[in-house]
C-alpha cells in the first residue's frame, strides 16, 4: 500500500494514464484560481467535483468496462498486463494449495486459515475478475 492508495507491482506507470478524473479536477481548481485570483477553497473544490462529474453508465456490464480499459493499452502493455495476471493466478494456486483445511490444526488456528483462503480468492477476483 503507498500513502495514496493501493499499488499493484507492475503496473504502477499506468495508474496516471488511467487516472483521467483526477487531471480533469486539477484542471478546474487551476482554471478556477485563473478566474477568481486565488485558491479554491476545500469547500469550492467539491462543488467543482460534483457539479463536473458525469453521469454514471449503470447499463454498462463488467465486461464492457474491462474491455473499454484494455483498449487503452498498448499491445506490449497488454502483453505485459496478461503475463502479470498469469503469475498472480499462478501465486494464487501456489498459496491455495498450501493453504487447505487442515483437521490436525488447533481450533485456534482453522479461522485463520479459512481468513487466508477467502483473502487470496478475493485478490484473485480483483486481479482476473470473476471467472464466470
Amino acid at each position: 500500500m503507498t500513502t495514496t492508495g493501493f499499488s499493484v507491482r507492475g503496473v504502477e506507470h499506468l495508474r496516471e494514464r488511467f487516472s483521467k478524473r483526477t487531471r480533469e479536477v486539477k484542471a478546474l481548481t487551476e482554471e478556477f484560481s485563473v478566474k477568481k485570483g486565488r485558491r479554491a477553497t476545500k469547500r469550492e473544490i467539491e462543488v467543482l467535483v460534483r457539479e463536473s462529474r458525469a453521469k454514471k453508465l449503470s447499463e454498462i456490464t463488467t465486461r464492457e468496462v474491462r474491455e473499454r480499459q484494455r483498449a487503452e493499452l498498448t499491445p506490449d502493455e497488454t502483453h505485459h498486463l496478461d503475463g502479470l495476471v498469469r503469475q498472480a493466478m499462478s501465486a494464487s494456486k501456489q498459496v491455495a494449495g498450501r493453504v487447505q483445511p487442515n483437521r490436525s490444526a488447533p481450533w485456534s488456528q482453522r479461522p485463520r486459515l479459512h481468513v487466508t483462503a477467502s483473502k487470496e480468492v478475493s485478490i484473485q477476483s480483483a486481479i482476473c475478475g470473476d471467472p464466470s
